[in-house]
């Protein structure tokens, strides 16, 4: 059982369990930062299959035409994007071609990011710092507060931070990362206290490791496959919690 703003949600790990407890999106707007592929192609495919227009962004072009098509094929409307979020004018860009398109934005994902190098602490240098500061900590302040200018107009908004639970747990060689991430949740807390009274709420989920379908890389060896799913799952079974913050069961967190 797990406390998301203030209800209690059982949540068992299949995608089929998360779907009973989600409620439909059918009518709403989702911007996905990074919805390319991974954590946040599922969450865009999910959002879809639940009746939701999917705005996606995305650095890699090629990428970013293989998720609008899959999008596409749930039946929903889809603006692709080819953007980095690291860049305000980006940012502005996608705001005002995602309201010309669709007229509001009800959702804001927040799930593009990049690790940084996995080098010692020692060995780090500012420009591996700054590019990871610029994405994972700039560009979700950033595109929080574009997106919640055009919320507050209709006094209605949810949005998701994909956190990372090495904000909370050290791990060696991802000093920058972790940090950023760290920032991304005191960041939520003072975005939820200050835009909750204008009808906005804002949430992150601490994510762990995540398995992507499309991406064999991302599996361990056969060996130790059926240890790996045990403690790792497909990023697709995970998207009923994102859902379900933003359905007409959670007002508060």
């Amino acid at each position: 059982m797990k406390l998301f703003g203030g209800k209690c949600l059982t949540y068992i790990g299949t995608e089929g369990s998360c779907r009973r407890l989600l409620m439909k999106l059918k009518d709403k707007v989702a911007i996905i930062t990074g919805g390319s592929a991974g954590i946040g192609k599922a969450i865009a495919l999910g959002m879809a299959k639940e009746g939701a227009d999917i705005v996606i962004t995305a650095r890699n072009e090629e990428r970013l035409k293989t998720a609008e098509q899959d999008i596409k094929n749930v039946g929903v409307e889809v603006l692709a994007l080819k953007s980095d979020i690291s860049v305000l004018s980006d940012i502005k860009d996608m705001v005002d071609k995602a309201i010309k398109k669709f007229g509001k934005i009800d959702i804001l994902v927040n799930n593009a990011g990049i690790s940084g190098s996995p080098i010692p602490f020692l060995e780090k240098n500012e420009e591996t710092f700054d590019k990871v500061v610029a994405v994972n900590q700039k560009g979700v302040f950033f595109c929080t507060q574009f997106v919640a200018r055009e919320m507050v107009k209709r006094k209605y908004g949810k949005i998701i931070g994909i956190c990372s639970a090495q904000a909370r747990v050290g791990v060696p060689l991802s000093t920058e990362y972790a940090g950023t991430k760290g920032a991304m949740l005191a960041m939520t807390r003072s975005m939820a206290a200050e835009l909750s009274p204008m009808g906005i709420n804002v949430n992150a989920i601490a994510c762990g490791n995540n398995r992507y379908r499309d991406d064999p890389g991302s599996r361990l060896s056969e060996t130790n496959d059926s240890i790996y799913s045990e403690c790792n799952p497909f990023a697709t079974d995970c998207f009923g919690k994102r859902l379900y913050r933003h359905s007409r069961t959670v007002s508060f967190g």
